[in-house]
């Protein structure tokens, strides 16, 4: 019946929470959704920025940056990780509440550990794939919200490679149709996104570039 009723909802406030490859902080901004005679309508109405403690952000880099890893280790990080989140996120919630902004979603990307969007040899198995962090359950457990996560792992299961996934979020805010556009991402891992004027040529275009 939850799931039901924010799904039949025509404006919909989702807390959006991210934490990219540098592993310096979680960035959480909250916006409305409206669905328009358009299409959807995005306004952001709020943000700010957690910076990681430094032993959980040197937990992470080690983690991201090594070959074999413990695997009990990589269930403390997770958990490190939802912990952080949730404090974060409910906290925020709380805030944007006193402020008459009542969060219906949060979505959560979780931090990357590894990204494969190539299929490389894994002793005689070829694996392409990515993995997050950052327990969304926990999520859901302190902020008591629907939370929406796996963005990546479910752009790879339809045939695409896990970044970028915001193309559609990105043409809808920045693309124009008098004006081609080219915009570069540069975060951990850069990326571009390409939206080409109507009637041109070209294709809309977005991936990682280094």
């Amino acid at each position: 019946m939850f799931l039901k009723k924010v799904l039949n909802k025509k404006t919909l406030v989702i807390l959006g929470l991210n934490s990219g490859t540098s592993a310096d902080g979680l960035d959480m901004a909250a916006v409305r959704i409206s669905r328009t005679n358009r299409g959807a309508a995005v306004k952001y109405l709020a943000g700010c920025a957690k910076p990681y403690p430094a032993e959980l952000r040197e937990l992470v880099l080690k983690v991201v940056d090594s070959s074999t890893i413990d695997l009990n280790i990589v269930i403390h990080l997770d958990s490190l990780l939802g912990q952080f989140f949730s404090r974060a996120a409910s906290a925020y919630v709380r805030k944007l509440t006193k402020n008459n902004i009542r969060v219906d979603v949060v979505a959560s990307h979780g931090q990357t550990i590894r990204h494969l969007p190539h299929k490389v040899q894994i002793g005689r198995f070829s694996v392409a794939g990515t993995l997050q962090l950052g327990a969304p359950e926990r999520i859901a457990a302190a902020t008591g919200k629907m939370i929406v996560a796996d963005f990546r792992q479910a752009d790879i299961a339809v045939g695409n490679e896990g970044a970028p996934v915001t193309a559609g979020a990105m043409r809808r805010l920045f693309a124009k149709s008098t004006e081609s556009r080219l915009i570069v991402n540069i975060g951990g891992i850069a990326n571009y996104f390409y939206f080409p004027k109507e009637k041109s040529r070209l294709k809309a275009s977005a991936a990682d570039c280094g």
